[in-house]
């Protein structure tokens, strides 16, 4: 489970990200762009969850390849330790309630409602509940919190060349 100083070092990480992209695109962020960044992470997190197939009874094809899947998991790490910053969240005080959700498509709906529960209260409780959730996936799929960091990484990179590459 990622550790207070892990959200710490990619609150930090993403900080930069976040100011880099605001200062090339020149963009202010307000009510309208946070809201397109929940929009973004709902997105990110239907990826996730394409990529991962378990909601698609109807069909035999497995899921991806874990890279894939942890990649697509990335993508709402970035968003979701952005939009803790919005709100200033001190992610030093984040106690996680370490809960253990059964499965994908329980944690899906979870993370969807709390994410509009957080998109209508706009707080740090709010937040916290759903970071709560969303890092609940790693007990579900046994993610590291080594390879959270390892992917967080390399994706960040590949973030910074696509803002210096016209995306």
């Amino acid at each position: 489970m990622l550790t207070k100083e892990n959200l710490i070092y990619l609150k930090e990480k993403q900080i930069i990200l976040d100011k880099y992209i605001i200062d090339t695109k020149k963009i202010v962020v307000d009510e309208k762009i946070i809201k397109k960044k929940i929009i973004a992470f709902l997105v990110e997190v239907s990826e996730f969850i394409n990529e991962y197939r378990a909601f698609k009874y109807w069909s035999n094809k497995p899921a991806s390849e874990r890279s894939i899947i942890l990649e697509e998991l990335i993508d709402c790490v970035h968003f979701i330790i952005s939009l803790g910053i919005d709100i200033n969240f001190d992610f030093l005080k984040f106690n996680n309630k370490i809960i253990k959700a059964s499965d994908v498509d329980s944690w899906s709906i979870n993370v969807y409602r709390k994410a509009l529960i957080f998109e209508e209260k706009f707080n740090s409780e709010s937040y916290s509940d759903l970071l709560d959730e969303f890092l609940s996936v790693m007990y579900i799929l046994q993610i590291t919190t080594d390879e959270i960091i390892n992917i967080y990484n390399k994706k960040n990179e590949i973030n910074f060349n696509r803002q210096d590459t016209g995306y």
